[in-house]
């Protein structure tokens, strides 16, 4: 029951808030959506399923401009190397 979770600080998601989000490169062309979240000592990673296959993408400020929980949109920053 979602009425019972503990409040989250700025920045902090609950993992099943973040499955099912579309997500889009800063320049609006869309990457995939959210599958999975893995948990990993350094960081979340965004298991996104793209028409390419999986992409995995590391759930740090570097990489990640915006999350919009309400609309399921995540907006990622093109890294080179990352793809």
């Amino acid at each position: 029951d979602q009425d019972n979770l503990a409040s989250l600080d700025e920045g902090e998601y609950y993992q099943f808030q973040l499955e099912g989000a579309e997500v889009y490169f800063e320049d609006g062309a869309h990457l995939g959506k959210v599958t999975s979240i893995d948990s990993v000592a350094a960081n979340d990673i965004l298991n996104v399923s793209t028409d390419n296959g999986e992409a995995l993408i590391p759930f740090v400020k570097a990489v990640i401009m915006s999350v919009d929980v309400e609309n399921k949109k995540i907006i990622i920053r093109k890294v080179d190397g990352l793809f």
